[in-house]
């Protein structure tokens, strides 16, 4: 049985980074290995995600903690939300916050991925471990990392191309991601979806938690794009005479929606979309789901961060599915799901037979 470690963002308080962790694992389990997350904490993404601020003992920073405690209540509430669900990994017993504490490392197969690991905005730079720059392993490879949209600066790529030459196999979640990659001289890089949906789709259906079961809209943006179509997605709710159920993750609450979700799960962000009558989203992982679920949707243009969506949906040939503007929303249709399950079921016997081909070569 091969030993595999996993390097990725498993403790970020994002449904998407939680759940894509779980399924990477699941992933490697399920080709009979023994995976584990490596529970490495990036110290820049961790501090600005930090819920609590420590206070000076003067009367004003403890005014200043107090309103921030009040503004970051949602934080406060996913934290605790989150704490259980990190008890489904396998993760190390240790601790890590730098390469050098994981030199001692060992494993037959060290793995970055998925989710944004190589995009420099999360982590304040590319970030070492995540090139793999520690341990001992026989193979160090790449599962669907991304840059998200970002492109690499030239001192960037430089460290990029030089880390990467020492890998035996990489893969990428996106065209966009290869495309940046090739142009460093960087040849035989695999596309893979996003780990959540490489692991069966009953694997979610398994975890998703039972919500109240009256029908509802779900709303979940995790940009600025709400406030450009919140009229819209009132009118929706008008037109399909059904409440909004809106999964807060900023502190601007929505004026109008029946129901404001705040302190929710990874199971309950899941039984959300899995029972919703349809699910407006500009989320990556929102979109997966509702795939995943054969939930009819809406997909908001996320402008801040459009190449994940975009890639997703042209490789289902769905791009209709992304709406620019209030006129878009004139010509919503219903979804079919036949070719969806195909490409997807192609996608991930294509995940297994290159993973499987990794394991099994012995160089």
């Amino acid at each position: 049985m091969k030993k595999v470690g996993i390097v990725t963002y498993h403790r970020s308080p994002s449904y998407g980074a939680c759940l894509q962790a779980y399924a990477s694992q699941n992933f490697f389990q399920e080709l009979n290995c023994d995976a584990e997350i490596i529970d490495y904490l990036n110290s820049y993404e961790q501090r600005i995600k930090k819920v609590f601020f420590s206070a000076d003992g003067t009367f004003k920073s403890m005014m200043k903690n107090a309103v921030k405690s009040i503004v970051f209540r949602r934080n406060i509430l996913l934290k605790k939300a989150y704490s259980d669900f990190y008890k489904n990994y396998n993760i190390t017993k240790t601790t890590y916050r730098s390469p050098t504490e994981m030199n001692d490392l060992e494993y037959d197969v060290l793995v970055v991925g998925s989710d944004q690991v190589w995009n420099p905005n999360i982590s304040n730079g590319i970030d070492p471990v995540f090139l793999l720059e520690f341990g001992k392993a026989r193979k160090r490879i790449s599962l669907s990392s991304s840059f998200g949209s970002y492109c690499l600066h030239y001192t960037e790529k430089e460290k990029i191309k030089k880390a990467i030459s020492l890998f035996s196999d990489v893969s990428v979640r996106e065209n966009f991601a290869r495309e940046q990659l090739n142009k460093l001289g960087i040849s035989n890089i695999k596309v893979l979806n996003d780990p959540t949906l490489l692991v069966n789709p009953s694997v979610w259906k398994k975890l998703a938690k039972s919500v109240p079961d009256n029908k509802f809209i779900f709303t979940y943006f995790v940009s600025g794009s709400f406030c450009d179509f919140e009229s819209d997605v009132m009118k929706i709710s008008k037109q399909y005479n059904l409440p909004v159920y809106n999964l807060q993750s900023s502190g601007y609450k929505w004026h109008g929606v029946d129901k404001t979700l705040v302190g929710v799960t990874p199971e309950h962000f899941l039984g959300y979309i899995q029972n919703a009558e349809l699910v407006i989203t500009d989320s990556f992982h929102g979109t997966v789901f509702s795939n995943l679920f054969h939930k009819q949707y809406i997909i908001i243009n996320n402008k801040s961060n459009p190449v994940r969506i975009n890639e997703l949906l042209n490789k289902l040939s769905l791009n209709e599915r992304i709406y620019h503007n209030s006129s878009d929303f004139n010509a919503i249709t219903d979804l079919q799901f036949a070719n969806v399950d195909k490409v997807l079921a192609e996608g991930r016997k294509e995940a297994i037979e290159w993973v499987k081909g990794i394991l099994e070569y012995e160089n």
